[in-house]
């Protein structure tokens, strides 16, 4: 494709740049056209019937071969290049503007007008031949396809909001030391933070203040010799809320799992663990059975062991309490000789079990520990009392653990500083390893409303993952100075009232999801704009950003009709400007490169080498005529 003068080139002098379109577009075109060429092959010899495949679709992986094959299938490429064959009256394969109206007004749609058309043409007639072969159609239309597809998976994509006020403002907290839990009560609409010390506090589903308990779980049933019991302070290392009995868990150094009536913090019960210290706790229960009386308790240990007890909830919390404070002390070893009680234990790893929990669609128990050999540990009930355990190695161990029902995955996390994403049901390898915490991750959650993962390291960082696509979508940094360690300790994604999370160390810091309607209505880059151009010829305004984005909008309508990013890659655009004709887009970098696009479908024509990296900081398009003057012979 060949370019109008550029400013400091004589004519007929060799051009000291070019560089060929990027390999892997090449590969992809060449593919398609091989695809299509070979059905319309056996289609002309009626060995087979042309059919519209437009539901394949990787929900794990959807690539920019899937995403093209939607919106462009191989039998519709094959009619139009049958079309290209036919209509070329010349037989070199080119279609004229008059020659492309007449013979893509049936394919495309009696409905454009002669206006329309012959913009289509323009944007097709990149290199403005004023004729139109197959590899120029069919490249626009792959790239555009292409480019539309991604354009509108991120306009689908809903981030967190980094500019609110409460992301600025932390929420303050009574608590003194680091919040290891935040719980949501759904009955009471409200929500529960506990942190190490053994303080809890509520809130209103607005995150106001409402109630504090200081001091839970203070009094020690095993008091060590020569202290206090009432003095000494348990760590607490979880806590987790039972809703259908309206009790709290804590479980502490002290050996115990202690039970608390979520209204009034009194004490219920006492499970000593003897030479045990639960880590990790969980629970499950029937929502769809209220009236049920049985609950499954989980918990992890420093031993590396998990326990599941089933219980009726009347053998366990059946024990009247005497006295305030002195609830009954039940060992967990008796509770197999419990009526109404079972009890299923195993070691899992051989070092601490960090995280364990209970997906009642995979009837799976799932642990982690940082043991390198059995790292990720599942067992699977097969029946009344069988279970299947299959257990995944993972290097430096797995930290973290979160479950997503849609897309299905269970996402792990480690000192490693990886991401990885695994099929619950395959556990033997992972089906991604996603690379960006710059430090070991320490927790994940999920948010179900859009199918991301949210993981936190112990640097503060906060980062967003598309579960599908398996990539980072957004890194929060939090630049508040949290005491009394200066980093985060709990994440919790909270669905109510349209989805929020929260971030707490001492205290609490909110990220509210992005209002789709107020982002499309206020910005239209992310990064501050460089350049907006007005294009006389296709009616569009072209804008670009420091962000290597350019956006394409229609004037009549104001709608964003393409996008395309990484223009220069990690370098930012300088400079743009139109060429003489207005059908390319040339852009300078930061890094010093000049590159000409169909601004169109996103394609890279060239891209001019001007043999030093200092920054473009202007582009001027002109036509220009070299005049040779030769002297007259002199006289002899």
């Amino acid at each position: 494709m060949s370019l109008l003068p550029i400013p400091g080139i004589r004519g007929g002098e060799a051009i000291p740049f070019s560089k060929a379109a990027p390999k892997d577009q090449k590969h992809e075109l060449r593919k398609y056209y091989g695809a299509a060429g070979a059905v319309l092959h056996r289609a002309k010899a009626d060995t087979v019937e042309l059919q519209t495949k437009t539901d394949r679709v990787n929900v794990l992986k959807d690539r920019a071969s899937y995403r093209s094959e939607r919106e462009m299938n191989l039998a519709h490429f094959a009619e139009l290049m049958s079309i290209f064959k036919q209509a070329s009256k010349s037989g070199s394969g080119k279609l004229t503007m008059p020659e492309f109206k007449s013979a893509f007004s049936v394919v495309l749609g009696h409905g454009l007008t002669d206006d329309q058309m012959s913009i289509l043409f323009m944007k097709v007639d990149a290199n403005m031949d004023e004729a139109v072969d197959w590899d120029e159609f069919s490249t626009f239309m792959l790239l555009r396809a292409e480019g539309q597809s991604v354009m509108q998976e991120q306009a689908e994509t809903q981030l967190f909001d980094t500019e609110s006020m409460t992301t600025h403002f932390p929420i303050l907290t009574p608590h003194k030391d680091m919040i290891i839990r935040i719980l949501w009560l759904g009955k009471s609409q409200r929500y529960l933070t506990c942190s190490r010390d053994g303080m809890v506090c509520c809130w209103s589903d607005r995150l106001k203040l409402q109630r504090s308990f200081a001091n839970i779980g203070r009094i020690s049933s095993k008091p060590e010799p020569g202290l206090n019991s009432k003095t000494k302070p348990p760590w607490i290392h979880d806590c987790i809320y039972l809703p259908n009995l309206n009790k709290l868990a804590m479980s502490s150094d002290d050996h115990e799992i202690t039970f608390y009536d979520s209204t009034t913090m009194e004490t219920q019960l006492r499970l000593d663990l003897h030479d045990s210290v639960a880590f990790t706790m969980n629970y499950h229960y029937d929502t769809e059975n209220p009236d049920s009386d049985q609950s499954t308790l989980l918990y992890g240990t420093d031993q590396g062991c998990v326990t599941l007890i089933r219980f009726s909830h009347a053998a366990l919390f059946g024990t009247a309490i005497s006295k305030k404070d002195q609830a009954p002390v039940i060992s967990v070893d008796s509770l197999s000789k419990t009526p109404g009680v079972q009890v299923w234990k195993r070691k899992a790893h051989n070092d601490w079990a960090l995280q364990v929990e209970y997906y009642h669609d995979l009837r799976s128990v799932v642990s982690c520990s940082p043991d390198e050999k059995e790292s990720l540990v599942m067992a699977t009930q097969t029946g009344t009392k069988k279970w299947t355990v299959v257990s995944a190695s993972v290097r430096k161990g797995v930290n973290a653990i979160a479950y997503s029902k849609f897309p299905l995955a269970l996402i792990s996390g480690g000192t490693d500083r990886q991401l990885r994403i695994w099929n619950p049901h395959r556990l033997q390898r992972p089906t991604a390893s996603l690379s960006g915490h710059l430090s070991p991750i320490i927790s994940i959650t999920v948010n179900p409303l859009n199918g991301q993962a949210i993981s936190l390291s112990t640097d503060k960082a906060i980062k967003i993952w598309d579960i599908r696509k398996q990539q980072c979508l957004q890194t929060l940094s939090s630049t508040i100075e949290h005491r009394p360690e200066n980093s985060l300790s709990s994440i919790f994604f909270s669905t109510h009232r349209g989805g929020k999370l929260i971030v707490a160390s001492t205290v609490m810091v909110t990220y509210g999801l992005v209002d789709r309607s107020q982002k499309n209505r206020v910005r239209s880059h992310d990064a501050p704009i460089r350049a907006a151009l007005w294009n006389g010829a296709f009616k569009q305004v072209v804008s670009g950003c420091d962000s290597g984005v350019v956006n394409v909008w229609d004037s009549s309508t104001g709608q964003k009709t393409f996008r395309f990013a990484n223009v220069h890659e990690k370098a930012e655009i300088t400079a743009m400007a139109f060429d003489a004709a207005s059908r390319k887009l040339i852009t300078g970098g930061r890094d010093g490169s000049i590159r000409v696009w169909n601004f169109n479908n996103g394609q890279l024509l060239q891209e001019l080498v001007k043999g030093d990296r200092s920054e473009v900081t202007g582009i001027t398009v002109g036509i220009f005529a070299y005049v040779s003057i030769e002297p007259s012979p002199q006289p002899q």
